[in-house]
C-alpha cells in the first residue's frame, strides 16, 4: 500500500467540535456548594472520597475520551478514506507463455493437476496488472498459438485462456518466443512470464539469464513409472503373437508392479499379465504373448495408478488375422520344392483358396477380379504388365515381367547376396549353385537379392501397389531349392507381401509425430476422415496427395481410425516420450514475477468509511455506559 488518502478532505473541519466537547464535560464536572445541618457525618465521606480521588479522576476522563473517539470517527467516515493508487508509471508489455503439453496433466498438486494451478496462477497474474497494460498471452506446446496484444482483463484474453487444453509433447520456448516477437515488436523491453512445470523444456536456464524474464513453476513430484513405447510382432498366418513395452522407472527408488495387455471384442478383457521389478532409474523391455482372439485393440497397461495418467498405458493397433491365398501359375504341376514349401507353410496359408493354375487359366480368372493375394510364376510369365498385386518371378524372362533384363549367363559366380534386407535377413548362399540364369539390372524402385559381376540373380521392388521378387533362374537349374536359404526366404517373402499388403499403417504413433500411411492409398482416394475413437466430436478431414498424406492432429493418447471412403484402418497414438514423462519440475530455477501494486477498488472507500462510522457508534454506546454507570 502506498498510504492513504481521502475522498472529502474537508471532513476534518469536523473536529473543530472537539472544543465544546472538551468544555461541556468540564462544566458538567465542576463542584456545587451544598449547606448540611450536620457536619460530623459528612466528615466521615470526606475522607473516605479523599481516599479515591485518584481513580475517581481517571474515571471522569473516560467519557471524555470515548467522546472525542467518536468524533474523531464520525469526522473520518465523512472524509471517506481509501488506498492511495501506486504512482503513475508508463504502460508496460507482458507476454505470458503457458505451457500446454501432456505433462501439465499430472495430477500432484493440492487442488487438481498442474494445468489447473498454471490457470489460475496466469488468472492471477492478469488480475492484478492494470489496464494500461498490454498483454500478449501464447500458448506453448505442439501448436504455438498466440492472442493479443490486449488489455489484461479482457474477455478475448479471458475466452482464449478458457479454450486451451495440454495437449501434444514437448513446450517449444523457442518457437513460441519467435512468434511472441512477431506479434510483439517491443518483446526485448517486455516482461516475459513463463508458467510451466519444466519438464523436458529446453533453453530454460539460458531463457531465464536474460532480464525481465520470469518463471512460475507449478509441479511437485517425479517419483513414477513411464511407459515409454510399445509394438506388436504377429507374423504373417500366425495367430498369436508378442507385444513389446518399454518401461522407465523415474523415482530413486526400485518398484514392481503388474504389467498387463488388455484386449478382446470389447477390448477390456485381460489377455496376459505379468509383474516385473523396475530398478530406480532404469529402463526395461517387457514381452507378453497374446491369445489368438487379442482382437483388434490391444492396450499395455501398468498397475498401481500414480498421478501421471498419459503415460501409463499404451495403445496398440493389431491387424485383423489373415491368411494369405497362394496361385501358383506353371505348365502343369508346379516344381516339386516348391509345392514341398508350400506345404510346409499350410498352416500359415489359406489352402482352400490356393491352388495351381495354367497361364491360360490364369488370365481368364484375373479377368474376374484378384485371383489371389499371392502369384507365383513357376516358368511362366503374364501375357500383360502387371499393375498391383504380390508376385514371385521363378525363371520368368518374358516381356511382361516388370524387371530390365539385360542377358543370360551360365555357372554365375554368386559374390554378394541382400543379407540386409528383411527377406533375405536370416539367409546366406554363399553355397548356391546355378547352371544357367538370366540378369538384371536393378531400378530404383528395386533391390538386389543374389548378385553376380554381370548383374542381379535375384530381386525384389515396390512400385506403389505392385510389390514383386524375381529370381532369374529355374529351382531344377540350381541347387537352391536343396538349401536351407529357400524355404526361409519363401516365408520371409511371403510375410513381407502380406506385410505391404494388410499394414497399410503403423501400430501406433507417438503423440505429435505425423500419421501416414506406410503405402499408397486405394486409387481414386481424395480425401481421409480422421476420428479420435475416445472423443466422437474429434474428426479431421485431411486431403490426400499423391495418393498419400500426413495427419499432425494426434494429441493425445488413444486409438484413431482411418476412414477412406468403405476401407479404413486403426492405429494407436502414445506418449511415448522420454523427455515428457520425466515429470521432474524445474523448482530450483522459480522466479516469480513481482505484481505491481494493486489499485484500489472502486468501492473500497465506502467500506473503509463504514468501519468508521460502526467504530464511532460503538465509543457513542460505551461512553452512554460509562456515564449511566457513573450517574447510578
Amino acid at each position: 500500500m502506498n498510504g492513504i488518502e481521502w475522498v472529502s478532505p474537508a471532513a476534518g473541519w469536523l473536529l473543530v467540535l472537539a472544543a465544546p466537547v472538551v468544555a461541556l464535560h468540564f462544566y458538567r464536572g465542576r463542584k456545587r456548594t451544598v449547606e448540611v445541618p450536620c457536619l460530623a457525618l459528612w466528615e466521615r465521606v470526606l475522607a473516605t472520597e479523599v481516599a479515591g480521588s485518584g481513580l475517581r479522576a481517571l474515571s471522569n476522563l473516560l467519557p471524555l475520551a470515548l467522546c472525542l473517539a467518536a468524533l474523531v470517527g464520525l469526522a473520518g467516515a465523512a472524509g471517506a478514506p481509501r488506498p492511495a493508487p501506486a504512482a503513475e508509471r508508463p504502460p508496460r508489455s507482458w507476454a505470458i507463455l503457458l505451457d500446454t503439453s501432456l505433462s501439465m496433466r499430472a495430477r500432484d498438486v493440492e487442488n487438481g493437476d498442474r494445468w489447473s494451478e498454471a490457470v489460475a496462477r496466469v488468472r492471477a497474474l492478469l488480475a492484478a496488472l492494470p489496464a494500461r497494460d498490454r498483454v500478449l498471452l501464447v500458448s506453448c506446446g505442439t501448436a504455438v498459438r498466440a492472442v493479443g496484444p490486449h488489455p489484461p482483463q479482457t474477455e478475448r484474453i479471458a475466452s482464449f485462456l478458457a479454450g486451451l487444453a495440454p495437449g501434444g509433447v514437448g513446450a517449444p520456448l523457442e518457437r513460441a518466443l519467435s512468434i511472441a516477437r512477431e506479434l510483439l515488436p517491443d518483446l526485448d523491453a517486455a516482461e516475459i512470464v513463463l508458467v510451466s512445470d519444466g519438464a523436458g523444456m529446453s533453453g530454460l536456464d539460458a531463457f531465464l539469464r536474460a532480464p525481465r524474464r520470469w518463471f512460475v513453476c507449478v509441479g511437485s513430484r517425479s517419483d513414477h513409472l513411464g511407459l515409454l513405447g510399445a509394438g506388436v510382432d504377429r507374423r504373417w498366418g500366425s495367430r498369436r503373437g508378442l507385444v513389446f513395452a518399454r518401461v522407465r522407472n523415474y523415482g530413486k527408488y526400485p518398484r514392481e508392479t503388474l504389467v498387463t495387455i488388455r484386449g478382446g471384442d470389447q477390448g477390456d478383457a485381460v489377455l496376459n499379465s505379468r509383474k516385473v521389478a523396475f530398478p530406480a532409474g532404469a529402463e526395461v523391455d517387457v514381452t507378453l504373448e497374446i491369445p489368438p482372439d487379442a482382437g483388434e485393440r490391444l492396450v499395455v497397461e501398468l498397475g498401481d495408478p500414480d498421478f501421471f495418467a498419459e503415460d501409463r498405458r499404451a495403445w496398440v493397433a493389431l491387424q485383423p488375422f489373415r491368411r494369405p491365398r497362394v496361385l501358383v501359375v506353371a505348365h502343369g504341376a508346379p516344381d516339386p520344392f516348391l509345392a514341398s514349401t508350400l506345404s510346409a507353410l499350410r498352416e500359415a496359408l489359406d489352402v482352400e483358396g490356393s491352388g495351381t493354375v495354367t497361364p491360360e487359366r490364369y488370365e481368364a480368372a484375373r479377368g474376374k477380379g484378384s485371383p489371389g493375394d499371392i502369384t507365383v510364376f513357376d516358368g511362366t510369365s503374364p501375357s500383360a504388365p502387371p499393375t498391383s498385386g504380390n508376385y514371385l518371378f521363378l525363371g520368368s524372362e518374358g516381356e511382361h515381367v516388370p524387371v530390365r533384363l539385360s542377358g543370360r549367363v551360365e555357372k554365375p559366380v554368386v559374390w554378394k547376396w541382400g543379407g540386409d534386407a528383411a527377406i533375405f535377413r536370416p539367409i546366406a548362399v554363399d553355397a548356391l549353385r546355378i547352371g544357367v540364369a538370366r540378369v538384371a539390372q536393378p531400378g530404383a524402385e528395386e533391390r538386389a537379392l543374389i548378385e553376380c559381376p554381370q548383374g542381379a540373380l535375384a530381386l525384389f521392388g515396390d512400385r506403389e501397389e505392385l510389390h514383386y521378387a524375381w529370381v532369374g533362374f529355374r529351382l531344377a537349374d540350381s541347387n537352391f531349392p536343396l538349401l536351407v536359404a529357400f524355404p526361409l526366404f519363401v516365408k520371409g517373402l511371403f510375410g513381407w507381401f502380406a506385410g505391404r499388403r494388410e499394414w497399410a499403417f503403423d501400430e501406433c504413433y507417438a503423440v505429435g509425430s505425423p500419421i501416414a500411411p506406410r503405402a499408397a492409398l486405394p486409387q481414386g482416394v481424395s480425401e481421409v476422415t480422421v476420428v479420435d475413437e475416445s472423443d466422437a466430436t474429434r474428426r479431421w478431414r485431411v486431403p490426400v496427395t499423391r495418393r498419400s498424406f500426413e495427419f499432425w492432429g494426434a494429441d493425445r493418447p488413444g486409438f484413431y481410425r482411418i476412414e477412406a471412403g468403405r476401407t479404413g484402418w486403426r492405429t494407436g497414438v502414445n506418449l511415448a516420450s522420454a523427455s515428457e514423462s520425466d515429470l521432474a519440475p524445474r523448482r530450483d530455477l522459480a522466479k516469480p514475477p513481482p505484481l505491481p501494486a494493486r489499485e484500489p477498488e472502486p468501492g473500497e472507500a465506502g467500506r473503509w468509511s463504514l468501519w468508521l462510522a460502526c467504530g464511532a457508534a460503538a465509543a457513542l454506546l460505551a461512553e452512554w455506559f460509562v456515564s449511566h454507570r457513573s450517574a447510578g
